[in-house]
């Protein structure tokens, strides 16, 4: 009798590992880990890239929601987009602190390689925040190696309406408010690249990025997080007819606006910025240790934090 029991146990043991094989092998091919729980007092960071969008747009046409941010907080509408002047080179930039030729991303395709310097999602993460990544383009999923990235959601899209309505729901939830979201915001580029910049198209489509921003204002709000959230507002390069390859301040301008928590208001930066200065200047909003890798300068007037490490 002892003997059967045992071999009955057994069998079951070893089905039972057969069993849950099977069902690993039809796991979806990306599983995020269980998401650590954000701080519960600490700063906060969301930095919106809104892709293609030209630092002239805002004093020429109604955009409200960015023209009040401005004047709350601390902005400058003549910030260097990096050459050259593409998506991929410039969001690596942002997020590494070194210009495209210090990070070795120079064209716009999505690198095959893993990026080879700390990025502010590593540096976060080694502080024992969590981040997360919201992007309108397939493309930007290199930004986040699976597993390096709390939380990522990736859309083709060239209205960003459906990717921050999962924005502002996942702040409305505690356990999905991260310390760190980086957002892309692709609306303006594809109208640019379709029907030209400074189009009747682009117009609307700047129109209604600055809707989407101030609903990702008013959910920070609805959430009780604006007394510890920073907000960096910038864009990856401008556009002229249908490109934005040529050296002219229509493309190599972008806006770069900082509001919220710990940001001086009313105030215009009075040097030149870069886009590779954003990524000192978010570790030092969220009092974290910026890599010696970094060569960006913290934008001056912000919150001081640990010298690099």
């Amino acid at each position: 009798m002892k003997e059967r029991l045992t071999r009955w146990f057994g069998g079951l043991a070893a089905g039972l590992i057969v069993l849950d094989l099977f069902f690993l092998w039809r796991a979806p091919a990306e599983i995020q880990a269980p998401r650590p729980i954000s701080r519960l007092h600490g700063p906060r960071v969301i930095m919106c890239v809104c892709d293609g969008l030209r630092a002239d747009l805002v004093g020429r046409v109604a955009m409200p929601t960015l023209a009040t941010l401005a004047r709350q907080g601390t902005s400058t509408f003549t910030a260097r987009s990096e050459t050259p002047t593409l998506t991929m080179p410039n969001m690596v930039s942002l997020l590494t602190g070194r210009p495209p030729f210090g990070h070795g991303i120079i064209d716009n395709d999505a690198p095959s390689f893993e990026i080879a310097f700390p990025t502010i999602f590593d540096a976060a993460r080694q502080a024992g925040l969590t981040t997360a990544l919201y992007t309108g383009k397939e493309k930007l999923r290199a930004l986040a190696p699976l597993g390096q990235v709390d939380r990522v959601v990736v859309m083709q899209v060239a209205d960003s309406t459906p990717l921050v309505d999962q924005l502002v729901h996942d702040l409305g939830e505690p356990s999905t408010q991260y310390d760190l979201a980086f957002v892309h915001l692709p609306d303006a580029d594809a109208a640019g690249h379709a029907s030209g910049w400074m189009s009747l198209a682009y117009l609307e489509a700047a129109a209604r990025l600055d809707r989407e921003i101030n609903r990702i204002v008013h959910a920070v709000r609805e959430a009780g997080l604006s007394p510890r959230t920073a907000l960096i507002i910038t864009a990856d390069h401008g556009g002229i007819e249908h490109h934005h390859y040529r050296a002219v301040p229509e493309v190599y301008l972008v806006p770069w606006i900082a509001v919220g928590a710990g940001i001086p208001k009313g105030r215009t930066i009075p040097r030149p910025v870069s886009l590779h200065d954003t990524a000192p200047t978010v570790l030092r909003l969220l009092q974290v240790p910026i890599p010696p890798t970094m060569t960006g300068i913290s934008v001056e007037g912000l919150p001081d934090a640990d010298d690099r490490g």
